[in-house]
């Protein structure tokens, strides 16, 4: 073969690639066009239609500055509903006197302070407690004295608010050590805003999209279904049962699931700029994992790959610095992370940007528990809360404490007592 054949043979080999590859790129855009299927973001409600959770009161008022506040000395009981009957009722939520989930400061002055930022990981209540209240024993048992810590998780925040209430707190309150407790969906969560208002007559939580005091046409999602009539004698009475409150509640959430199906933005199949199926090859998802859904059907997402552009961020993780309190953030690794070999392979596109631009604005490492939870051997299918709600049950709580406590105490962030002392 000479080298004029060469060459000839090449260029075809080259443009039969190039168009291999573009009718690739249109049938995986064709696929993900007429036959993929976003799962529908109604907040708190969640798309299933096994389990229906309901609240007895709002558990949030409208604040600008932070997204929402809880009231003070707030009690919330949930109902969940399952094959149209009251599976189950439960203490949701429980705020203290400055609106900080959990019961309060002990009876003691603690000799060890520190203040928890997280979302709902960290709020989420089971049995009477938090992740914060069982890290708390097992820091004060380790460390052989009293441990006190203020729970300033909030449900829906992610990386960009938990820094907006930090950045106050920590310069207002003394503490001796803050942690930012997340998990993964954190990274590219953008601000949000709690209300809870009447609409049409009907009570309403929602979740909005812009800081406005006022709800609009669709600058909202419904967070959770308001049932004042939800009590802990109407559980009694009701539990394994139907009834008109049951029923009102399955009517009301299928009335909200209608009004809030998700619609995929198609115009991603038109757009040049990158490469769809070169993102699922290389990402492991579609979209990189970042579907590009249309408001108001999702909650808002950073679509920005450094913490540097999101508005208010490096003067908030500054102002924290000024406190002069130490800081750490902390990964709760979700048990899908616990069944992959490689972390970074669960993490979108853009969140794993996000994670080294945290780590860069921020000076340090986030240093995660996936080790410490593979290190007690944690059960991933034991870890939910229930077949329907990807919460941390009471097993996967006692974890997380146990391995946040493992990695305060291997990085010297806490150090033990020689003696113990008395609370």
């Amino acid at each position: 073969m000479n080298r004029k054949e060469w060459l000839f043979g090449a260029v075809l080999v080259c443009i039969g690639t190039l168009f291999g590859f573009i009718l690739s790129e249109a049938a995986a855009r064709a696929y993900l066009y007429f036959y993929w299927s976003p799962i529908a973001a109604l907040g708190g409600l969640g798309p299933s239609p096994k389990e229906i959770t309901a609240i007895d009161r709002p558990r949030w008022t409208y604040d600008r500055r932070y997204g929402y506040r809880y009231p003070p000395n707030s009690v919330v009981w949930a109902a969940r509903i399952r094959a149209g009957k009251l599976h189950e009722c439960v203490e949701y939520s429980r705020t203290d006197a400055n609106g900080n989930v959990g019961a309060g400061p002990p009876p003691y002055r603690p000799r060890l302070r520190i203040a928890l930022f997280g979302d709902s990981w960290t709020a989420w209540y089971v049995d009477g407690k938090t992740i914060a209240d069982l890290l708390a024993i097992e820091l004060s048992v380790r460390l052989r004295h009293s441990v006190e810590i203020v729970n300033f998780a909030r449900t829906g925040y992610g990386v960009v608010q938990m820094f907006d209430l930090a950045a106050d707190v920590l310069n207002e309150q003394a503490f001796d050590l803050a942690l930012f407790a997340i998990i993964s969906d954190d990274l590219d969560r953008a601000r949000r805003w709690g209300h809870a208002v009447s609409i049409d007559g009907e009570e309403r939580e929602l979740f909005l999209v812009e800081a406005m005091s006022s709800v609009g046409a669709s600058n909202f999602l419904d967070a959770m279904i308001v049932e004042r009539r939800i009590s802990p004698d109407w559980c009694a009475q009701t539990q394994g049962q139907r009834d008109s409150i049951v029923e009102a509640i399955e009517e009301r959430y299928g009335r909200l699931v209608r009004n809030a199906q998700p619609i995929l933005n198609r115009d991603f199949a038109l757009r040049l700029n990158q490469s769809e199926l070169l993102l699922r090859l290389t990402s492991g998802k579609w979209f990189g994992g970042n579907p590009p859904l249309v408001r108001p059907t999702t909650l808002p997402r950073i679509d920005a790959r450094s913490f540097a552009h999101v508005e208010g961020m490096r003067d908030n993780i500054a102002r924290v610095k000024q406190s002069l309190i130490p800081y750490q953030i902390i990964h709760l690794a979700i048990a899908t992370e616990l069944n992959e070999s490689k972390h970074d392979a669960l993490l979108g596109s853009i969140q794993l940007a996000l994670w080294r631009s945290l780590e860069d604005e921020v000076g340090q490492k986030i240093l995660t528990t996936i080790q410490s939870l593979k290190g007690m051997d944690a059960q991933p299918a034991a870890m939910a809360y229930s077949d329907t709600e990807s919460h941390p049950s009471a097993y996967a709580q006692f974890l997380y404490a146990r391995a946040v406590a493992d990695v305060l105490v291997r990085h010297q962030f806490v150090k033990p007592s020689q003696v113990k002392t008395d609370q």
